[in-house]
């Protein structure tokens, strides 16, 4: 019995050795593969260069908010952007997408709100500048606080080679809109209103006064020149002081 299990001892030695050969040939085997000798960060780099669309050097852009300069934008209203763009170049240039979103300040690769993206179609010619605008509205139940208002549009040279350019890269302020009455505005409006309101009133009482009083001088000269003529009438006295004084005739002559 000791003999058979010397044996089978012997023979389960051979075979893990031979498992342990043939693993070791395979690991050898793989190491020696040479994938090109190029490290995955150089790989992703080049892809990322790749995908990655950069703007002209001959394309300069400015953006303006004009109806809010100072970068507080009232929810509920729809804004709008002025792009001036200028060609330093000498080839002509197709504007073909604009587009915006708002996103998280402290790391603009969150997207809080993706903007409509219009296409557009503009030509650029060499040595010019053109001035286009963007509009946007922000949701009417956008919470109002500061966002980094991205806008950026897309475009093309004669020769067909893809650009982009970010024209807006900044922080906006959202803030409630005013639809409050301005109280001290409507108080002025009715004191001046109630003011000329009752300038009018009294100007026309002046005016009735004036005719009653032109009315009533009249009716008493009228009176006063009739007196006299009514009362004396169906009496001794009537027709008093209307004879007329005898004239002095020629004198008679003297018998």
């Amino acid at each position: 019995m000791n003999k058979l299990f010397t044996v089978l001892g012997l023979v389960l030695l051979v075979v893990a050795g031979a498992f342990a050969q043939d693993d070791s040939a395979n690991g050898a085997e793989g190491e020696n593969v040479d994938i090109s000798n190029v490290k995955p960060e150089d790989l992703q780099q080049e892809l990322l260069q790749q995908l990655t669309v950069t703007s002209s050097p001959d394309i300069e852009t400015h953006a303006v908010l004009p109806d809010y300069p100072d970068n507080r934008l009232p929810i509920g209203e729809v804004h709008e952007i002025l792009v001036g763009v200028t060609n330093k170049g000498q080839k002509t240039f197709n504007i073909t997408y604009m587009y915006g979103s708002f996103n998280y300040p402290q790391d603009p690769s969150i997207y809080l709100q993706n903007f409509t993206r219009f296409i557009y179609g503009m030509i650029v010619p060499p040595q010019s500048q053109v001035t286009f605008s963007y509009r946007f509205y922000p949701e009417a139940n956008i919470e109002p606080r500061d966002y980094a208002l991205m806008a950026a549009f897309d475009y093309e040279d004669e020769d067909g080679v893809q650009y982009s350019n970010t024209y807006h890269n900044g922080t906006v302020v959202m803030v409630e809109a005013n639809t409050g009455f301005d109280f001290s505005g409507l108080f002025l409006y009715t004191m001046l209103l109630g003011g000329a309101g009752a300038g009018v009133y009294f100007f026309l009482q002046n005016v009735q006064a004036k005719r009653a009083a032109r009315k009533a001088s009249k009716a008493e000269r009228g009176t006063s020149a009739n007196v006299g003529d009514d009362f004396l009438q169906d009496t001794n006295l009537a027709g008093f002081g209307k004879q007329k004084s005898p004239k002095t005739g020629k004198k008679a002559k003297s018998q």
